[in-house]
């Protein structure tokens, strides 16, 4: 609806094209500060560390695979 109003105001894409990038820009900056307010706040409720830390606070990676193909399918029952 902006990018209409804009585009009827300008006459141009231009503008509506720079105003959607700006937006997601800014969306991006504000995910950036979330980890570490999560970390504090996980920290003032008790300091407890989620299942992808050891005891020692470092951050463990964890090899998972999975398999959604359809002819991998392991169980006894038909899928149909």
């Amino acid at each position: 609806m902006l990018a209409g109003a804009l585009l009827d105001v300008t006459g141009s894409y231009v503008y509506p094209f720079y105003a959607a990038g700006i937006c997601i820009f800014i969306s991006g900056l504000v995910c950036f500060p979330l980890r570490k307010f999560a970390e504090i706040e996980r920290r003032s409720r008790g300091g407890l560390l989620p299942p992808s830390h050891n005891s020692s606070g470092e951050e463990v990676k964890e090899e998972t695979t999975l398999n959604m193909s359809p002819l991998h399918n392991h169980s006894s029952e038909s899928p149909l």
